[in-house]
């Protein structure tokens, strides 16, 4: 179950319209804390690798 302090982090939006559809509970969901965190990881190696390019070019 992904939740935090911002709405659009999670799609609140969206799975509040599914639950009053009738559709199976969309707050759980079954492997997204996990793409969060990898989509998180990548945004971080990336940002890493640009910082430590950006040093090493200006030493």
């Amino acid at each position: 179950m992904l939740l935090g302090p911002h709405p659009e982090v999670y799609d609140m939006q969206a799975k509040r319209a599914q639950v009053k559809d009738g559709a199976p509970n969309p707050f759980v969901k079954p492997g997204e804390n996990t793409s969060y965190v990898a989509g998180l990881e990548q945004d971080f190696d990336k940002q890493l690798a640009m910082q430590t390019a950006a040093l090493q070019k200006a030493n």
